[in-house]
């Protein structure tokens, strides 16, 4: 459910992070519609995971959000770094934790469902943060809450 990429790491000659990106895109696609599909997922739905135009609209979608970073970063500091990309399926909601993250810069896209929800640091009850320790107590104690359950937890 997991897959991370790293700039360089198991590249090919010659080949830009964006051509290894989408190299490796297939290749984990493809094993993954392998292993759907000994598990008994049916073949056009196993299928899906390895559509080459989908690989190629996540691998365009993936070339956007690294220039944007780049546009908002220190052209000083680019040529210092390296990417990591990774890649999670989040099933049955994802974490349902408040978040107060010590990167420079994230950038996080739903492609199917609800988003991330953001707010102004201001409006953030910070002492009930702190007094649960990110976690929303009631879906922290039941897991298997469903998506609109949840929201109507988060909302109340």
């Amino acid at each position: 459910n997991k897959f991370c990429y790293y700039e360089g790491y198991q590249a090919q000659a010659g080949e830009t992070f964006i051509q290894q990106l989408h190299r490796q895109l297939e290749r984990n696609f493809q094993e993954c519609a392998r292993s759907l599909r000994d598990q008994g997922v049916p073949e056009k739905s196993a299928n899906l995971s390895e559509s080459s135009s989908a690989i190629q609209a996540l691998n365009i979608l993936l070339q956007h959000m690294m220039k944007v970073h780049e546009s908002a970063t220190d052209s000083a500091a680019i040529e210092n770094q390296r990417w990591k990309i990774r890649l999670e399926v989040n099933q049955n909601g994802a974490c349902t934790k408040y978040h107060d993250d010590f990167v420079a810069i994230r950038v996080v896209a739903s492609l199917a469902g609800d988003g991330t929800v953001l707010a102004d640091n201001a409006s953030v009850d910070w002492d009930y943060f702190d007094s649960c320790q990110g976690a929303i107590p009631e879906l922290a104690e039941n897991k298997d809450t469903s998506a609109v359950e949840a929201s109507r937890i988060i909302e109340a």
